[in-house]
């Protein structure tokens, strides 16, 4: 198996486009085409369908499932034989979420980086659920995620107590309390995460067992733009406490959700029994000591 052309198959395959699969591998397109021709002919089936590019075949499907494992292998055994040979070089690949990325990840990034200068990091931001996915398959090293009903094979290492909380304009009557109920908040107008986040998951939970359902005006991923919907008199917001202590303008008041406090667990996950390289778990002791 060639494993440079399965690692350019598995770049357009997340990508489904030429163009930013040529991007992230620093290649031309038509070398991206060329090299997936080749790996055709070399396995003798089709990988993409002949009028749409890039849409994948089940051939792909089962190939990019497997091809992920054996690259992750791959990856862990050269970066474990540099590691011997005394050669600090090598990969990091890890997911986190957006809070993560933005509270306290740019300042370990910069240290990891000025330690081991020679060790290439990737870091993907993106949803818990996604991270974990892609922890569970092999497809990252690790992740920082919002721990809650993590799968048989993920274990976690709680690092920071986070809470959702409510975000309300001034001029809201609410804003008169320090803590409230999501009873309080059963007629108001509410800005969300979107229904397929962990975080969501919690919001609801905490409604059902009041028999209570929040009130949805809009769902939103970005910290920033849940506060914007607030200026604009869209409604509440409900977020993380540690993006709204950061993001929250003059116009805000933050308040405690009696029901929800630490109710997000931010945690560092990793899939059991997967054997990480040194400067994988260099990484990993970076941000547990940080915790």
């Amino acid at each position: 198996m060639d494993l440079q052309k399965l690692k350019i198959f598995r770049t357009l395959y997340e990508e489904r486009s030429y163009t930013k699969a040529a991007r992230q591998l620093g290649l031309s397109q038509s070398a991206v085409s060329q090299h997936i021709k080749v790996f055709e002919e070399i396995l003798g089936v089709k990988l993409f369908d002949a009028q749409k590019r890039t849409f994948p075949t089940a051939a792909a499907d089962y190939l990019y499932q497997e091809g992920v494992k054996l690259l992750a292998l791959a990856r862990d055994l050269e970066n474990s034989v540099k590691q011997i040979e005394g050669v600090g070089k090598g990969d990091v690949r890890f997911g986190m979420i957006d809070v993560a990325a933005i509270e306290f990840a740019p300042e370990i990034l910069a240290s990891f980086r000025k330690k081991h200068p020679h060790v290439e990091v990737t870091a993907f931001v993106k949803p818990s659920g996604e991270i974990i996915d892609d922890v569970s398959q092999n497809k990252l090293d690790f992740g920082l995620v919002v721990c809650h009903d993590l799968p048989e094979n993920v274990k976690a290492h709680i690092l920071y107590h986070d809470s959702i909380v409510a975000v309300v304009p001034l001029k809201s009557s609410l804003a008169k309390q320090k803590e409230i109920s999501v009873r309080d908040l059963k007629a108001e107008p509410l800005i969300v995460y979107p229904a397929s986040s962990l975080s969501r998951d919690l919001i609801e939970a905490a409604f059902q067992k009041k028999r209570l359902r929040p009130q949805v005006a809009m769902e939103m991923h970005y910290p920033e733009a849940m506060l914007s919907l607030v200026d604009k008199g869209v409604g509440i917001a409900l977020m993380s406490a540690l993006s709204a202590k950061r993001s929250a303008l003059k116009g805000h008041k933050i308040l405690s959700i009696r029901e929800l406090k630490n109710s997000r667990n931010i945690g560092l996950i990793t899939k059991h029994q997967r054997h990480l390289s040194p400067q994988a778990l260099a990484f990993i002791s970076a941000f547990s000591r940080k915790s």
